[in-house]
C-alpha cells in the first residue's frame, strides 16, 4: 500500500483516512460539482502511458466507424482512474454529446482565444464508441466508452497538430466539463460507509487501471458531465488514455500514383504524403 494521503494530507491508518473523506463527503462533492474542470494532469501521478511512450498516434482497422480521411482525438475515456481521483463512468457523456455536437472547438491547451483551434464547431463530429483499452495503448482486457472527435483530415488547421500527427508524437487530450452527478466510492467495511462500499463493489471491477484504485482505496465514480465549449490537445491529461487516431487505409489524392515496392510501402507511403498535404494547407 503507498502513503495514505489526499489532497496535502497523510494519514496514519486507512481508518483516518476513511473518517476524513467520510466527514467531508458532502463537501467535496459540492466543490466538485461546483468547479468548470479541465482533465489536465496533476504532477504526482503516475502515468502509464507517458512512461511506455504507448500514446503516439495509432492508425487502428478493427472499427468500422473509422473512415478514410478522418483523424479521430480521443478526447476522454470511461472506468479509468485519473490524477483527480475521478472514474468517468458509461454513460457520463450521453446526454452531453448530443446536445453539444456542433457546437464544440477542438482547440490546444484550453486555451479559448483566436489562434488556438485545431478544428471549427462545425467540423467536430462528437462520438461516442465503446473500445478495447488495448486498442488504446493500455494493457488491459476491459472496454471504455470513448468520447472522440471525428474530423475530416482538411478541416485541421493547427499546423502544431498537423506536426504532431506526421511525425507521430505523442498526443494526449482533455475535456472542458462540468461535474453533474457524482457517487462516492470507499473499500470500507465499516457500517457509516455501507453505502461508499456498495457503490466500490459495483464500479471499481470495470476501472482498467484496478490495481491503482485497489491501492488507494477510493474514487469518485461521476455518472453525469457536461461538455463546455471545447475538447483540447496536451502534453499530458489527467486521464493519459486519450491518444490521436488516424482513420484507417488513408490513401493518397486521386491520380497520385505511388512506387512499387510492398503493399506495406505503398500504404505508408500514402498516409506521409496525405499528412504532408496537410501541413501545406495549414501553413498558407
Amino acid at each position: 500500500m503507498s502513503v495514505l494521503k489526499f489532497q496535502d494530507t497523510e494519514f496514519d491508518t486507512k481508518q483516518e483516512l476513511f473518517k476524513h473523506l467520510r466527514d467531508n463527503h458532502d463537501r467535496l462533492i459540492k466543490n466538485k460539482k461546483a468547479a468548470l474542470k479541465f482533465t489536465d494532469s496533476a504532477p504526482s501521478f503516475d502515468y502509464t502511458l507517458l512512461q511506455n511512450k504507448n500514446n503516439t498516434t495509432k492508425e487502428l482497422s478493427s472499427y468500422s466507424w473509422m473512415k478514410e480521411g478522418y483523424v479521430y482525438a480521443v478526447i476522454n475515456t470511461t472506468n479509468y482512474l485519473d490524477s483527480h481521483n475521478d472514474v468517468h463512468l458509461d454513460g457520463i457523456w450521453n446526454k452531453s454529446a448530443g446536445e453539444q455536437n456542433g457546437k464544440t472547438l477542438w482547440i490546444v491547451n484550453h486555451d479559448l482565444s483566436i489562434g488556438s483551434e485545431v478544428a471549427y464547431e462545425k467540423d467536430v463530429n462528437i462520438m461516442i464508441q465503446k473500445m478495447s483499452f488495448r486498442d488504446l495503448g493500455f494493457d488491459s482486457d476491459k472496454n471504455t466508452e470513448a468520447l472522440i472527435f471525428e474530423v475530416k483530415q482538411d478541416a485541421i488547421i493547427n499546423k502544431n497538430i498537423l506536426d504532431r500527427i506526421l511525425k507521430n508524437i505523442a498526443t494526449q487530450h482533455s475535456i472542458r466539463m462540468q461535474y453533474i452527478e457524482l457517487v462516492f466510492c470507499m473499500d470500507s467495511d465499516a457500517e457509516e460507509d455501507r453505502e461508499y462500499k456498495v457503490n466500490y463493489d459495483k464500479y471499481a471491477p470495470s476501472v482498467a487501471n484496478y490495481e491503482k484504485v485497489k491501492d488507494q482505496m477510493y474514487f469518485w465514480g461521476v455518472k453525469v458531465a457536461a461538455i463546455k465549449h471545447e475538447g483540447s490537445s496536451v502534453v499530458a491529461g489527467s486521464n493519459d488514455i486519450t491518444p490521436m487516431l488516424i482513420g484507417k487505409s488513408i490513401e493518397p489524392s486521386k491520380g497520385t500514383q505511388l512506387d512499387e515496392p510492398s503493399a506495406d510501402t505503398q500504404k505508408e507511403e500514402a498516409r506521409k504524403r496525405v499528412l504532408l498535404n496537410m501541413a501545406k494547407v495549414a501553413s498558407k
